[in-house]
């Protein structure tokens, strides 16, 4: 016996005219336009933040769309903090700063002839273990150079 099955997954259309090409009137029966909004909490001065999530919340309880708003927050580094954080830490300091706020880092090299090899810190790699290339990071200050070898 073979069980086969599908199941519901449908990217969207960010047009509905080739739906309702297809499909006609009964477009309207199964298909919705969903959206979604993005606000870059960052580019808010923090002044304004907790007023602008309070009146945000209570525009959408006046409509009683409160269920369709969500937040999440990160706690993240600023720009400054990647370069900083090699001469005000250690290098064990650093490792635990990588397990707690991964890092995305790569490398590339040129192999032979032009080849280029990419790796990256998360993942998994055949040609490079990642724990080994933090510990690299951590030891030559993020930056290789020429005196540094792992």
């Amino acid at each position: 016996m073979v069980r086969v099955g599908f199941f519901s997954s449908y990217r969207g259309s960010a047009d509905d005219a080739p739906i309702l090409r297809v499909v006609g009137e009964r477009g309207a029966a199964f298909f919705k336009q969903s959206f979604g909004l993005k606000i870059k909490g960052d580019l808010i001065p923090e002044s304004a933040v907790e007023g602008i999530i309070g009146e945000l919340q209570e525009i959408f309880a006046r409509h009683r769309a409160g269920a369709a708003l969500s937040a999440n927050a990160v706690f993240k580094p600023n720009k400054e903090f990647d370069a900083a954080r090699h001469t005000l830490f250690t290098a064990e300091q650093n490792l635990e700063i990588v397990n707690v706020v991964p890092v995305s880092a790569s490398v590339k090299t040129k192999l032979g002839r032009g080849g280029v090899t990419r790796i990256e810190r998360g993942r998994r790699s055949e040609r490079a273990n990642p724990q080994g290339l933090v510990r690299l990071f951590a030891r030559c200050g993020a930056y290789f150079t020429s005196s540094c070898e792992g």
